[in-house]
């Protein structure tokens, strides 16, 4: 029987499980998962090379999140040896005076994140390479769901849309870009070298025995442990994990990584909310959007990427749904959309650099599919949720740079007395990451569980 016994290898679940090694020394302690394999049913998003990392942000709590764990990047990647942290920088742009850039303003006096402002002439000195001008910051044509292809485009400004002054806020490096895959790596490598256990399966249940926790990996394949983490994300709700389903909404998400034509191109990641509905549901392609700088991908050629925020977002309600569209049977017309507004936005923010398509040689143009698992409070769920049984999940896409951080207080409140208040630390109420239910609980349950 194991003390300690970690769902989920992803990067929230291998951070957890370094730091139980850590707290408790002589513990035995498993880490389980699946393997990458092309033909897994379960499948993950930190098998990437460009993630945003930035303490700016509209949220006092992922800010929080994110200094603590890029504070620790550097002694990750001494002790593991293991590269996955490149500061180039990071740009909030949006429009001057508009609620996105006030409200990061705002978070960053709050946090003491130094932030450098910079009007649109200074982006143009800065970083020639790239147009970011009110010429290229306009809404996208609407279009109907019944027209066949690629039938957005851009469309010229209204009078109003003229006048509209575009700004950005600099945050210097550690700011920048993460591999989470090689954040992996280093993760899993200092867990393994501290003496703990990886198993490689799908756990497809867990249920209290006795006083331990029966692990159910399938074909008969059990493992026990005293206490369990679950960090199971987008797929926890999919599976008996849990006594209740979570309050989680999954929805579709489409990257593209476009190859560029040279590796000394040196610019800062960007985040883009320069439409008119700068909160909440996008009506505009601009209300969210992202760009990643050049990045090596699989020992191949340098590949920037570009991604959006809700526009082109659709529902996931099962599993079976989750499966197809990673494997791609599902969704392929709005893929098609998202691929075609992403390109074309590419093209106009550094047409100069990239690749054209009309080099067949070898492909160009590649993209990427995810799943974003979304909470009521988009923040994480991270509590007690049975005597001994805690989760991490509902990370809302925000995660890969704070996971090592969340990791260590998942780890934490596994060790501690689960009848007595947490404390996250300083900047995060004691409520933050309380959990909500899509059934209610019952009072026997919250008996049981310690939302501190």
């Amino acid at each position: 029987m194991y003390d300690f016994a970690v769902v989920g290898n992803g990067l929230i679940g291998s951070a957890a499980a370094k730091y139980l090694v850590r707290q408790t020394g002589d513990a035995d302690i498993v880490l389980i998962g699946p393997e990458r394999r092309e033909e897994s049913k379960i499948f993950d998003c930190h098998d990437d090379e460009a993630r945003i990392c930035r303490r700016l942000d509209v949220d006092d709590v992922w800010a929080e999140l994110a200094t603590r764990s890029m504070a620790r990047y550097n002694e990750i990647q001494k002790e593991s040896g293991i590269q996955f942290h490149y500061p180039c920088g990071c740009l909030a742009v949006g429009r001057r005076g508009g609620t996105y850039l006030n409200a990061v303003s705002a978070c960053a006096a709050r946090q003491g994140v130094p932030l450098k402002a910079l009007s649109e002439a200074e982006l143009k000195s800065h970083w020639p390479e790239l147009r970011l001008d009110a010429t290229l910051l306009r809404d996208f044509d609407e279009r109907s769901d019944d027209k066949k292809g690629c039938s957005t485009h851009f469309v010229e400004e209204s009078d109003e849309e003229k006048h509209i002054e575009y700004a950005a806020l600099y945050e210097e490096g550690p700011a920048g870009h993460i591999s989470p895959t090689n954040f992996l790596r280093a993760q899993l490598l200092l867990f393994t070298r501290l003496g703990g256990h990886y198993v490689h399966g799908v756990v497809e249940r867990l249920s209290k025995d006795d006083d331990c926790w029966k692990v159910d990996l399938g074909a008969g394949k059990n493992i026990f442990a005293k206490k369990v983490l679950v960090a199971t994300n987008a797929w926890t709700n999919f599976r008996p994990l849990l006594k209740h389903k979570l309050a989680l909404t999954l929805t579709t998400q489409t990257a593209m990584r476009r190859r560029v034509r040279s590796s000394n191109i040196k610019i800062p990641a960007i985040i883009v909310r320069a439409g008119s509905n700068q909160f909440g549901s996008s009506a505009s392609f601009l209300d969210a959007c992202y760009f990643l700088p050049p990045v090596n991908y699989d020992n191949d050629d340098q590949w920037v990427k570009i991604g959006h925020g809700t526009y082109f977002e659709r529902p996931l309600a099962s599993e079976e749904e989750a499966i197809a569209w990673y494997q791609g049977y599902e969704a392929e017309r709005a893929d098609c959309y998202a691929r075609c507004d992403l390109s074309a936005l590419l093209q106009r923010l550094c047409g100069n650099l990239i690749i054209k398509d009309n080099d067949f040689t070898k492909p160009h143009t590649i993209p990427i599919k995810c799943v974003i698992p979304k909470t009521p409070s988009k923040r994480p769920y991270l509590a007690y949720f049975d005597q001994g049984l805690v989760a991490c999940v509902g990370c809302n896409g925000y995660a890969a740079k704070s996971s090592d951080e969340l990791g260590r207080l998942s780890a934490l409140l596994l060790l501690h007395n689960n009848r007595e208040p947490f404390d996250f630390g300083p900047n995060i109420p004691p409520d933050a990451f309380d959990p909500i239910f899509a059934t209610p609980a019952t009072a026997e349950d919250h008996d049981d569980r310690s939302r501190r």
